[in-house]
């Protein structure tokens, strides 16, 4: 077919024939996903796929499952246009040069092209733009280069086969080009003239400071708390929803050193996980997408999971959390916004897990200014002082451990226990730390967070996630 293909390209006069070629393409294609049956092997939750690691990383929407696919030695770092082969056995994606806050500085990109055991790069002078056949794991790649433009069909499980190749007039190497589908639409739904609505019209969703869902029927809002990376900053964003559930992916734009910042999470309204936190990359994933339905991930190599403690509860509000204060019989955790002299938000019965709404709040307990070997006491016990992130034993003047980040300036505190064994550290997008000031070492780091507070008995750590405070057992978290 190809080389009929290829002389029917060269000849001018049968150029009404490219014309029927294309559609034809375009019919089988249509056919295709007409007649496709979905795999069963994606059970609920369902699964975004997205660039990482010189590949792409396939995870559930809880974040309880991950795959890789690819992590080729000598891929360019910058990556678009993935797609996947019928059997989806395969993705294909444009490996190509960027660097800094430019579009790109290299003449050459690359056909990327990985499966479950083996994977190949194929390097072109010039654009790439490809696409599978709507029928069989053959890919057909157009690339424009400075004499023209040439073409290749690949057969992925022999790439060591010489390809089958050819040149094209100007003219229908244009037509070709236009025919290959560009990137997804990523629509702006940041106001609710531009919502985005469900597959099966029942919810509008748009972007605020984080996603709010609309129900067409019952007119309910449901507001979802933004991620925690886009602190303070968000502008707006986009999102996409799953074809065939309630689920949606929420990328929100926020303010950058470049221009902008991108943090994403997926939602169904109740369950809601910051993408990519389950291997520490949550922070500027931008380019998700949901898996197609005849993709079976466990096709792919399992990634190893940073296995993360579980809360116990997690208590809900509508602001950004910037201090916790627990009561002194520990039955109350109290939330506030804000700095210097932060405003009371929420309190909460933590035994009931419920939200006290005519709670009276105090105000943060002050920290009373003093001073030891003339720096000022940002936290002190009975026995210990932190200045400022060293600690000292105020009886001896030994160096118990120095905390090696200053949490200080980064509108953190700290926390000394009450049985003076443990200290806790937290800042704004800090992880939440926790030392021992028995061995003088680093217990625990994770959980990023913008507030934290030890509860008076020492059992319950409260960590603020933004909107989100999530309720930790001492023992989950190992000390």
């Amino acid at each position: 077919m190809s080389s009929k293909l290829l002389h029917t390209l060269k000849n001018p006069t049968l150029c009404c024939s490219v014309f029927s070629v294309v559609r034809s393409f375009a019919l089988s294609l249509t056919l295709f996903s007409l007649f496709t049956v979905p795999s069963l092997a994606q059970q609920s939750p369902p699964y975004v796929f997205y660039p990482g690691d010189g590949g792409y990383y396939i995870e559930r929407a809880d974040g309880l499952r991950l795959h890789h696919v690819g992590g080729m030695d000598g891929a360019n770092r910058a990556q678009r246009s993935p797609r996947w082969s019928p059997s989806g056995k395969w993705l294909a994606w444009v490996a190509y040069d960027a660097g800094g806050c430019g579009t790109g500085s290299g003449a050459s990109e690359q056909l990327a092209v990985a499966g479950a055991e083996t994977g190949f790069l194929r390097t072109y002078d010039g654009v790439v733009r490809f696409a599978w056949s709507p029928s069989r794991d053959l890919i057909l790649v157009v690339a424009e280069t400075h004499n023209g433009a040439r073409w290749d069909v690949i057969d992925p499980a022999a790439p060591d086969a010489p390809p089958e190749t050819g040149s094209l007039a100007s003219d229908a190497a244009e037509l070709f080009a236009s025919f290959f589908a560009s990137e997804p639409a990523r629509t702006r739904n940041d106001r609710i003239e531009e919502a985005a609505m469900s597959a099966d019209g029942r919810w509008l969703a748009y972007i605020d400071d984080g996603p709010v869902l609309v129900n067409q029927v019952s007119g309910e809002m449901r507001f979802i708390a933004p991620s925690v990376y886009g602190f303070g900053g968000n502008r707006g964003g986009y999102i996409q929803w799953h074809p065939s559930r309630d689920w949606l992916i929420s990328v929100e734009e926020g303010v950058a050193g470049c221009g902008s910042s991108y943090h994403t999470q997926v939602t169904d309204g109740e369950i809601r996980y910051e993408v990519g936190t389950s291997h520490f990359r949550a922070a500027g994933v931008r380019h998700v997408q949901w898996l197609p339905v005849h993709v079976d991930p466990q096709t792919f190599i399992e990634a190893g999971l940073v296995e993360q403690p579980q809360p116990f509860a997690v208590l809900h509000a509508q602001e950004w959390i910037t201090a916790l204060q627990w009561s002194s019989d520990g039955g109350t955790l109290f939330s506030y916004i804000g700095y210097g002299d932060p405003i009371p938000l929420a309190a909460w019965d933590v035994a009931r897990r419920r939200a006290l709404p005519d709670a009276e709040i105090p105000p943060v307990a002050e920290q009373i200014e003093s001073y030891y070997l003339d720096r000022r006491v940002l936290a002190e016990s009975e026995r210990f002082v932190v200045i400022p992130n060293d600690v000292y034993d105020k009886q001896t003047g030994r160096l118990v451990l120095s905390a090696g980040v200053d949490l200080w300036t980064l509108g953190g505190v700290y926390q000394i226990s009450a049985d003076e064994r443990i200290m806790i550290g937290s800042a704004i997008l800090e992880p939440v730390r926790i030392w021992s000031l028995v061995y003088g070492d680093l217990e625990f780091s994770g959980f990023t967070a913008t507030a934290a507070a030890l509860s008076p008995d020492m059992g319950i750590i409260a960590v603020a996630s933004g909107w989100e405070v999530r309720l930790y057992t001492r023992e989950s978290l190992g000390f």
